[in-house]
Formats: structure tokens, sequence, C-alpha cells
């Protein structure tokens, strides 16, 4: 089933943490590359990608347009190159990861992989998704 929004924001968190985030239904986290983390975690990867075909959606668009125009967030954030975006949206009582990279003063769609991230780039920022 196909479900469109008109809007979409991102509310700040003046308190982040990703314990915090993690309590939301809906959220967004910014992570940073940091070249001093070296972590390493073992686990099994979670299938977004038939979750999005099987709850197709217009998140992805709305996303983008509003990153690349700086009007997503409800405050004005600094962006840096490498900077990644997790979306994490609830469809259909399925939780869905979107991944985003900014790369030359634009963002782009890439796929959001937990283990991989989680490697080099760490959380300093998220809050809450306000979806209408």
């Amino acid at each position: 089933m196909c479900k469109n929004f008109s809007d979409i924001i991102f509310c700040t968190c003046s308190d982040f943490s990703e314990e915090m985030i993690d309590q939301l239904e809906n959220y967004w986290v910014l992570y940073r590359y940091n070249e001093k983390l070296d972590i390493v975690i073992v686990g099994e990867i979670i299938l977004d990608p038939l979750f999005k075909e099987a709850n197709s959606n217009n998140i992805v668009e709305i996303i983008l347009k509003k990153l690349n125009t700086n009007s997503l967030f409800d405050k004005l954030l600094n962006f840096e190159k490498n900077d990644r975006l997790q979306v994490y949206i609830t469809l259909n009582n399925n939780g869905i990861n979107f991944g985003f990279e900014f790369n030359e003063n634009l963002w782009k769609e890439i796929d959001y992989d937990f283990y991989t991230w989680t490697n080099k780039f760490e959380a300093i920022d998220g809050g809450k998704i306000d979806l209408k």
C-alpha cells in the first residue's frame, strides 16, 4: 500500500542521547566521520529494502528536497563533508531505516548499514520526526 506524506519536519532535541532517540517511533540521527573510532560489531543485517518495497511512500523524495533546500530541520544545522543522516520511520508496524550522505554541498540517498556506520561515524545530534 502506498502512503504519501505532505510534509515532514525534523525536530532537534536539546538533550540528545542515542538511548532517548531509540524510544521514539520516528526519529533521525546525524552522524559525523571520526577517524579515531574503530568499533567492530557483529550481528545480523535487517532487510530494509524489502520493508521499503512493501511500504511504498514518498518519504525519500520529500526528505531530499527539504535537505537540499535546508528546510527540513526546526533549526539551522551546519553540515560537513561525509556527514550521514539516519532516518527511522515506522510504517505499518515496520521500522524502516533510510540513509543519506552529504557531499559537495548536496545530500543524496545511500543505504543505511548500522555496522559500517558505527565503525567510523559517531552520532552527534538527533531528534523526533513529525510526519504530516
